[in-house]
């Protein structure tokens, strides 16, 4: 016979049974002390009712004569055994003369035995008690003990009264029904609410169970984890709701639960609470938060048309920074393969002229020479500057330089494997590749017989230090102090944006750029830059 497998108990059905247990135990345990509570002041109330029978009896005449006499006389026998009919809780009142012996006890078996040695001390101490005792057949009675006093006060006996233990819980036995109804009702009610808490619950979760939810949002919660981006999200109350693993990354917090921590605990600079009451989205701006730059979009999130929070993505800045510098190292790469290719088939075509007019040994003396200075001049660049994107812009304007028949020289002390901190490689390239390329078009545009570039770089960690000299026509002191604006160039109206921009760039970076010139002497520009001081190392 196949055996199905048993269905798997839902998250709800065990949130359902465990309010339900929690409930019923809560009667119970509220039962159980009820009951406690009712049978300890029953047992109070029987013991103050038997000791109060008993005091009275002690001071009554017929009992205090009977004591006297050693022998309970009739009348007070007949007053005794009425006391007992008429009274439910008593069931045995007991006389003891001075000597010890019972004179009175409803059953005659007991009369004239000796009482017991701790009933004894009652006729020595003014002591009234009660206490529990067991008879001769094994039952237990409640017994309140009171002497009896002469007219001098003088002890002569003592009177016990007595009823059966298991009378203090008849009371009990028949509040019983009340108990249980009571439990009932409480059970009932208890259910009630249960089940209106487990119909909250799915409505909040908007009709999914919370099993569902769960699924629902564990899926999305590993959609938010692999995003590339940091995502932050916030309520109207601006706490937060979602913050994924790359989010606390690219912040350095801990990967643990925000749920519902205000934002401003986890995030002071956060711009979210101004999205809120703005309703504004911002797009691209860059912020540092937690010390890290950032470049953050934030947005302003609707539920049927309402505002129900805000959300912010973000990336590291740092990384899209290197990623820009990558693809610009690219692209200068590209660019100097196409120079080597244009140089390339430049001298192809004037080798193919030498050998077309039958000129075989001046094709292979320009070849040899051509071969030679281009491999010396690359080689040269390739291994005092090892930084790929400073390097290929260099060889780039070096090979643009050789067409035009200009020589690019690098000094032979020239350095650069690491570009200085807190200096992207795009803003090298802006600087070496204007300041070689006015160099080159200087020298292009003008008669000399000496066209030479002197290009000097020393750039590390801690400085960059960039020198460009050319034997170019030179310029006067009052053009030098105006060639860095805007518009202003020796080369004529459509130009005077390359030193504009590296002055600005300069600038920005908190460095200096000089020029040197003079008439006739040619032109040095000179950039020199510090590292960028991180704010530890300021206060440092």
């Amino acid at each position: 016979m196949k055996k199905f497998p048993k269905e798997k108990l839902t998250f709800e059905y065990h949130i359902y049974m465990v309010q339900l247990g929690c409930i019923a135990l809560a009667v119970i345990i509220c039962a159980i002390v009820s009951i406690s509570v009712n049978i300890s002041s029953q047992v109070k109330i029987i013991a103050d009712n038997l000791l109060t029978t008993a005091n009275a009896l002690s001071a009554g005449p017929n009992v205090i004569d009977s004591v006297k006499r050693g022998y309970a006389t009739e009348k007070c026998e007949s007053f005794l055994q009425d006391l007992i009919d008429d009274m439910p809780i008593v069931d045995s009142i007991t006389l003891v003369d001075k000597t010890g012996t019972i004179i009175y006890n409803c059953d005659p078996a007991y009369i004239g035995r000796l009482t017991g040695s701790r009933e004894m001390e009652l006729l020595e101490d003014d002591i009234d008690y009660t206490d529990t005792k067991k008879d001769d057949r094994g039952r237990r009675y409640r017994i309140a003990y009171s002497t009896i006093k002469d007219t001098d006060d003088t002890i002569i006996g003592f009177v016990a009264v007595s009823t059966l233990y298991r009378r203090q819980f008849s009371n009990i036995v028949k509040s019983a029904p009340i108990y249980i109804l009571a439990m009932i009702l409480l059970l009932g009610i208890g259910i009630l609410c249960a089940t209106a808490s487990m119909r909250f619950i799915r409505n909040q979760l908007k009709g999914y169970n919370p099993e569902q939810f769960s699924r629902i949002y564990d899926g999305n919660a590993n959609v938010l984890n692999i995003i590339d981006e940091g995502v932050i999200a916030i309520n109207t109350d601006k706490r937060i709701t979602i913050i994924n693993n790359i989010g606390c990354e690219i912040l350095g917090l801990p990967i643990i639960p925000y749920d519902r921590v205000p934002i401003q605990d986890v995030m002071p600079e956060s711009k979210l609470p101004q999205v809120l009451e703005t309703r504004q989205a911002i797009y691209n701006e860059h912020m540092v938060l937690h010390g890290k730059n950032l470049l953050i979009t934030h947005l302003p999130l609707y539920s049927n048309g309402q505002l129900v929070g805000a959300a912010s993505l973000f990336q590291n800045a740092k990384l899209i920074n290197e990623m820009t510098e990558q693809l610009e190292d690219a692209n200068n790469m590209v660019d100097t393969l196409r120079a080597f290719n244009h140089e390339f088939m430049n001298k192809l075509h004037v080798i193919l002229g030498y050998l077309e007019t039958d000129h075989v040994e001046e094709a292979k003396e320009y070849l040899l020479q051509s071969s030679m200075g281009s491999s010396r001049s690359i080689s040269q660049i390739s291994r005092l500057i090892t930084h790929q994107g400073v390097a290929a812009i260099i060889i780039g304007k070096a090979i643009r330089a050789a067409e035009l028949d200009i020589t690019l020289n690098l000094v032979p002390e020239s350095c650069c494997a690491h570009l200085t901190t807190g200096i992207p490689s795009n803003a090298y390239v802006t600087i070496l590749g204007n300041l070689l390329q006015n160099a080159i078009e200087e020298l292009n545009s003008c008669d000399h017989f000496l066209k030479e570039i002197q290009l000097t770089v020393f750039i590390d960690e801690e400085s960059t230090y960039i020198s460009v000299l050319d034997t170019g026509r030179g310029m006067s002191r009052e053009l030098v102090n105006r060639i860095t604006e805007w518009g202003i160039s020796t080369k004529g109206p459509g130009h005077g944006t390359g030193l504009y921009l590296v002055k600005n760039l300069v600038d920005e970076f908190h460095g200096s750029l000089k020029i040197e010139s003079d008439p006739g002497e040619g032109t040095e520009a000179t950039v020199m830059i510090r590292k960028i001081q991180t704010e530890t190392e300021t206060s440092l």
